[in-house]
């Protein structure tokens, strides 16, 4: 059976109309956080990941609004990641001692609750940066 030239338009219309209907509607499932579940681990931390690019061991410290909090120790030539407990946006930044050496200390950066911190420390410890991903 063959349709009518003049309905043949108006057919497809119809069939496009439906299946971008339906696609838009199974995008749309299960996508809505419920506000009564308890808060999940990316609500409430922060992952850090500190690359020490220097021969050098180091200690790092995590700065805040709240005080300080070992973040931990990264050997010369290596990295460590680490999660932080991090409830609301706040400024942070690092502090970094050198074992046996000085202290410095990075700029502040605002994180939100499941950002990913990168705190990168050169050879010169003085020219470390952070920042988010």
């Amino acid at each position: 059976m063959t349709m009518p030239p003049s309905r043949l338009p108006a057919a497809v219309g119809r069939l496009l109309l439906c299946s971008v209907l339906g696609l838009g509607a199974a995008g749309c499932g299960g996508t809505a956080r419920n506000p009564f579940a308890p808060p999940s681990a990316a609500d409430t931390q922060i992952s850090v990941f500190v690359e020490n690019q220097g021969f050098n061991d180091v200690r790092v410290y995590a700065l805040t609004s709240r005080g300080s909090k070992s973040v931990g120790t990264v050997g010369g030539n290596t990295h460590l990641r680490a999660s932080l407990e991090w409830r609301q946006m706040d400024q942070i930044s690092f502090r970094i001692e050198v074992l046996a050496g000085r202290t410095y200390n990075t700029h502040a950066i605002a994180v939100s609750p499941g950002d990913r911190v990168d705190l990168t420390i050169p050879n010169n410890p003085g020219n470390a940066f952070i920042r988010i991903r």
